[in-house]
Formats: structure tokens, sequence, C-alpha cells
């Protein structure tokens, strides 16, 4: 009997120490797991921070580099201007004011100003006879969420008045048209104009139209009116939009290519890169 029961009391004990050694293995393996995933959790961290860190890095370089080519571009623009500056945020909306006055000439980009503009261009030394004519940039700027630029529309225009409403800027439907920006919305001193308006002027806002409705266009839009000193131009390169333009055109009767693009052009003060020329016939 005492060997039995010594035989039980070892086997209840190598039961036990097995039971213990399984459990130790099992808890073992467990925090083997639990360090490898640990581990794996503390890479994909780092990986991640790593990657936020070279993110920031060349956010911070964008800006750097970007801020750089606004300085070097500023710079320039004062050196042209003679280190005189003035811009101002305005609404744009169409005017229509050169054509009530009769103005055909040089009248496709003449906007018009508020009286204040005016008294700020003397202040800051902008209008005087010795500087000549007042030329302005015209530009729309989309902004990201975070302030950046996203993209720029800008033209250049002359000034026909300074008799606007304030805190407007009246444009013409071809400026408007460059900015993309619809032309439907009623012109000031439309009250005023003449019903027998040529069918050059109604083909013109057809186009500039189309032209802005193609490009998301809206009937008015916020611009910055920059003062700007331009040279004289001594010859650009226009590059047809339609092959109409050189085929159509270029072997109808009566029609003189060389002609239309000089009428086209005394119609303007200014010249852009980048500008859409509208050239209308007789025919349309």
């Amino acid at each position: 009997h005492r060997e039995a029961a010594l035989r039980e009391v070892s086997m209840f004990l190598n039961g036990a120490a097995d039971k213990l050694k399984r459990e130790q293995e099992q808890r073992k393996a467990e925090l083997q797991r639990r360090h490898v995933s640990e581990q794996r959790a503390a890479a994909v961290a780092e990986t991640a921070a790593r990657a936020r860190d070279d993110l920031e890095k060349a956010e911070r370089h964008e800006l750097r580099m970007r801020e750089a080519e606004e300085r070097v571009v500023l710079e320039r623009i004062m050196a042209n201007n003679e280190g005189v500056s003035w811009e101002a945020r305005l609404s744009g909306v169409r005017s229509d004011a050169a054509v009530v006055k009769g103005i055909r000439n040089r009248a496709d980009d003449k906007v018009t100003l508020p009286q204040s503009s005016w008294r700020a261009l003397q202040n800051a030394g902008a209008a005087s006879a010795e500087r000549g004519h007042l030329f302005f940039e015209i530009a729309v700027v989309d902004g990201a969420e975070d302030g950046a630029t996203k993209n720029t529309i800008r033209t250049h225009a002359a000034v026909l008045g300074f008799d606007g409403v304030e805190g407007e800027v009246g444009l013409p439907s071809s400026l408007l048209a460059q900015l993309g920006v619809g032309t439907s919305l009623l012109a000031r001193g439309d009250e005023k104009q003449n019903e027998e308006e040529t069918t050059d002027e109604t083909m013109l806002d057809a186009d500039a139209d189309a032209f802005a409705s193609a490009f998301g266009a809206s009937s008015s839009t916020d611009v910055l009116v920059s003062y700007r000193r331009l040279p004289k131009g001594t010859h650009c390169v226009l590059q047809p939009l339609d092959q109409s333009f050189q085929h159509e055109l270029a072997v109808a009767e009566g029609v003189d290519l060389r002609s239309l693009l000089e009428t086209a052009m005394t119609k303007r003060c200014t010249l852009t890169v980048g500008d859409d020329v509208f050239v209308t016939t007789s025919e349309n």
C-alpha cells in the first residue's frame, strides 16, 4: 500500500510539474509574441514618424523655395516699378464704360478704378507726369486651405478712368474672359448704351462668354490689382487656337489675316504672355 501511495504521489507531482512547465512555456511564448508585436509596432511608428519628418522637411523646403522665388519676383517688380508699390483687392465686375464713351481703339483692356485708387496711387508716387501712362496687373488667385497659392490667372491692363464704384474694378468683357470670368453680369453703364451697337461687340461678348464658360467661369470675382511699369512692346508671336484660323480664313475671299490681327492689336494697350486675342470678321 505504501508503494502504491508513493507512486500516486509521484504521478501527481510529475503531472503538476509537467503542467507548470507547459504553462511556463506558454507564458514564455506569449511574452515572445508580445515582444515581437511591440517591436513591429515600434518599427511601424518609427517609420511613420520618419515619413512625417521627411514630409515636414520637404514642405518647409518648398515653402522656403517659394518664399525665395516670391522675394526675387518682388525685387524684380520693385526694380521695374522704380520703388513704387501699390495694390488693392477689389471686386471685378463687367464694365462697358469705354463703349458708352465711344472709345474703340485701345479699349479692350482698359479698366475703371474708384477715386480712392487715384489718391492711393498719388500717395505711392505712381501717378505723375514723368511716369506716363498707368498700367496694372490684374490677377485672380486661388488659395488652398493652408493659404498656399494653387493657381494664379493674370493679365495686364491700362486705366480708362477713376470714376468707378468704390470697392470695385470695372473690367471689359474681353479682360473678364482672360481671367475666366463670365461676361453675362449687367455691365456698369449698360442702361446708357446705344441699342445700335455694332455686331463686332456682340460677337466678342459671345466668344468671351464661351471662353470663360469653358473654364468654369462665374459672373464676377475678387481680383488683385497691382501697379506695374510695362516696357514698350517691339513684337509678339500669336499661336492660333483653332485650325480654321489658318485654313478657312486664309482662303476665304476678302479676308486679310494680317489686317485682322493688326486690327485686333489696336484694341489693346497691353499684351501678356498667355493672353487670348479674340479676332472677329464681318462674317463672325
